[in-house]
């Protein structure tokens, strides 16, 4: 299961608009297979607040 979502992330002189999903980190890495795609860094573990950008 994932939640896709919408936000706008802004600075003092900026607003950019971006999406993101929400994900089971488990379920998500047996059905994706997206640490054969990381060109750096992990994918996010169970449990943390942690976030994968790119």
């Amino acid at each position: 299961p994932r939640l896709k979502f919408g936000a706008m992330v802004s600075t003092e002189d900026e607003l950019v608009m971006m999406s993101g999903w929400g994900v089971n980190p488990e379920k998500e890495l047996a059905f994706t297979k997206i640490e054969n795609y990381l060109v750096e860094g992990r994918m996010v573990h169970p449990g943390q607040p942690e976030v994968v950008m790119g």
